[in-house]
């Protein structure tokens, strides 16, 4: 098509297809129509109604630091915005897998593995000096498991949230009362 297209946003467009190029062809169609002749991750993800790994970068900085006004508020604004917690889910355990990978010296993985831009990439990086290795696993393993269970939340927005506080209570840093 000779079309600018944000690579990011062509990774995006490639998870939602999940291996069909049927799919994947179909949806870059939709992206170009949705963009006016432009593919950008923003607009893409608007699209899909995902999450984008930036935000994530966002919500796993906001466990790192134990910060539950951040986490509520992000929460609060993906809701609003219809956002997929489902996908939310699948890009933080994503970036815990990257920032596995960092904390174990093997940054050009954790690159590969999240298709991070190099600014964020920067950013895991300085978050796996902050985070503590175990802490890193469990983000892994509650994200993956509240994936699995959202379907029983009441919503997808509370059983994200619960899972963001099942997260903080056992943070290393952070003082429960």
């Amino acid at each position: 098509e000779d079309l600018p297209a944000d690579e990011k946003a062509l990774d995006l467009i490639a998870r939602a297809a999940s291996g069909s190029v049927r799919d994947a062809l179909s949806l870059l169609d939709q992206a170009i129509a949705h963009g006016a002749g432009t593919v950008e991750v923003n607009q893409v993800s608007q699209m899909l109604g995902t999450s984008n790994l930036s935000r994530m970068l966002d919500v796993l900085s906001s466990l790192v630091k134990g910060d539950v006004a951040a986490l509520q508020a992000t929460t609060l604004q993906m809701a609003s915005a219809s956002l997929s917690f489902e996908a939310a889910l699948d890009d933080l355990a994503r970036l815990s897998v990257a920032l596995q990978l960092m904390q174990f010296g093997a940054p050009e993985g954790a690159q590969e593995f999240s298709s991070l831009g190099s600014d964020d990439a920067e950013r895991l990086r300085l978050l796996s000096q902050q985070s503590d290795r175990s802490y890193a696993q469990l983000i892994y393993q509650v994200a993956t498991k509240a994936r699995a269970d959202l379907r029983l939340a009441p919503d997808s927005a509370h059983g994200f949230m619960m899972a963001m506080l099942r997260l903080l209570a056992v943070h290393p840093g952070c003082q429960t009362n």
